[in-house]
């Protein structure tokens, strides 16, 4: 199995090490359970854990919801002026407004979205209203400041989300984090090498199986752009 374990993130890493120790302790192949490499997968995750932990909590989530507060209630106020403008459909207002709502539909509703979703909705649905076409109807409905305190809010909340970001990729090149992150990802390839050098014998193909299908969900994570998913008892590895 392709175990390339520098292209996830910090909690990423954790992810798969969580699903890797989740898998082997659901399968039936007891001789997994206690060999000495599986041992110290676990081990290092003892230790790499706490630093995941850490990274996710680097102070900064309080001011980044409430960005995002702003972006949802600014986005709020512009889609009911537009949507209460498309209840005259007939006057010069009502064609525009119908013509934005459009564009409003398109980003669809955003209290259903979550953080990373909904500011992509944002980000395109004001993309698409520096469109010529659409900034007409926008002067016609006279609400440029309502849009542009939308654009504002907007870009505020990437600034206050890119420096958490970057508190966090600080902290993963901490000298703990680092060394940490090292020895598990040692840990996860020598065990899954291991497994995978077992898997013609009797009894460990299905561990492989499991094990292999969580890197493959992993990757697929990553090309989507998005963190691997942590497995659970409703979710067994298939």
């Amino acid at each position: 199995m392709k175990t390339n374990l520098s292209i996830y993130s910090t909690k990423g890493l954790d992810t798969i090490g969580r699903n890797v120790v989740y898998a082997t302790r659901q399968n039936a192949q007891e001789a997994a359970k206690t060999n000495v490499l599986f041992v110290n997968v676990e081990s290092e995750m003892n230790a790499y854990s706490p630093l995941v932990l850490k990274a996710a909590t680097t102070g900064m989530s309080k001011e980044e919801n409430a960005a995002m507060e702003l972006v949802q209630k600014n986005y709020k106020r512009l889609k009911k002026m537009v949507d209460g403008h498309a209840e005259f459909p007939d006057t010069d207002k009502g064609k525009a407004a119908v013509a934005l709502q459009s564009v409003f539909k398109r980003a669809g509703k955003l209290y259903r979205q979550k953080k990373g979703d909904l500011s992509a909705s944002v980000e395109n649905l004001l993309a698409e209203l520096v469109k010529p076409e659409l900034t007409a109807h926008i002067v016609a409905l006279g609400i440029v400041p309502e849009a542009e305190a939308l654009r504002a809010a907007k870009t505020a909340y990437d600034n206050v989300a890119g420096k958490r970001l970057d508190a966090k990729s600080d902290l993963r090149q901490t000298d703990s984090a680092s060394i940490g992150r090292r020895k598990l990802e040692k840990a996860l390839r020598n065990y899954l090498s291991f497994v995978t050098a077992m898997r013609g014998v009797e009894g460990w193909q299905d561990l492989y199986s499991d094990l292999n299908e969580i890197m493959k969900a992993a990757r697929l994570s990553v090309r989507q752009g998005k963190e691997p998913a942590i497995i659970t008892d409703d979710e067994p590895v298939v």
